[in-house]
């Protein structure tokens, strides 16, 4: 578990510290932002209540996801009332030059460039006790690489890397784990261009790859963290340990 937190349990596991928010809240300013897939636009304005179908907030249910990684992401997105736009997935997007797989999300951190982001979900370790399992499917780099191409320069690709913490040490410090559907997750979120330039080929059979633990901890940081950069790269000093530090026992984990 080299670069990685212990959680220290309790006869009842990790302590859990719900975090209240008000029953309605407003968005601070974003752009005005295309949703590729769906081929509609949402307009979110300063200090308004999103009312687009197309986005969520706090008071009203997550979007119908199978996937309990993305679901959690979303739900980590609303307690921060940080803006998106939620993609539908049912089917790949069509464009002139063949299909693409679709986003998972659109989010405006109301700074800097909006993120593109395809989140992979893993458990935290992974299968064989392996911890930082980062790989991904060739034709999901490549669509991710495409719909940055395709928004433009105000637009940064990422892929967010949704932990499951389901053993006894974490990527990120415990305190800093999100609470969800009786699950814990760390988001940690790299810039497509750095994985791409990074990663190996692990299946030429599956088209699957992967970046190095050891080079996946330099280029990776919180999602948080990336957020309030304002940009795709992790801000100074936010990368993660490149060894195991003690941490406190978990206390103050958010539930959502």
């Amino acid at each position: 578990g080299e670069g990685t937190y212990p959680i220290h349990y309790g006869r009842n596991g990790p302590a859990m510290q719900p975090e209240k928010l008000p029953s309605g809240w407003e968005v601070p300013a974003v752009r005005r932002m295309a949703c590729g897939s769906r081929g509609r636009w949402g307009k979110l304005t300063r200090g308004a209540a999103w009312n687009d179908p197309l986005v969520q907030r706090r008071g009203s249910a997550v979007a119908d996801r199978g996937n309990h990684y993305e679901a959690a992401l979303e739900a980590w997105l609303q307690q921060r009332r940080i803006p998106y736009v939620a993609v539908d997935e049912a089917r790949r997007a069509q464009w002139s030059g063949g299909s693409l797989k679709s986003l998972d999300f659109i989010v405006s951190p109301g700074r800097g460039r909006g993120l593109l982001v395809d989140v992979k979900g893993r458990r935290f370790p992974g299968a064989g006790g392996r911890y930082w399992k980062n790989w991904s499917f060739q034709d999901d780099v490549a669509s991710l690489g495409q719909w940055e191409r395709l928004f433009g320069p105000g637009f940064e690709a990422v892929l967010v890397f949704a932990y499951w913490v389901a053993g006894p040490r974490s990527p990120v410090p415990p305190q800093r784990l999100f609470a969800h559907r009786g699950r814990r997750y760390a988001f940690l979120g790299v810039r497509l261009s750095s994985y791409r330039a990074a990663m190996r080929r692990i299946s030429p059979r599956w088209d699957t790859v992967e970046v190095p633990a050891a080079a996946f901890r330099r280029l990776a940081c919180e999602l948080e963290q990336l957020l309030l950069s304002g940009a795709g790269t992790p801000p100074e000093g936010a990368a993660l340990p490149a060894a195991s530090v003690p941490a406190e026992a978990a206390a103050g984990v958010s539930e959502f």
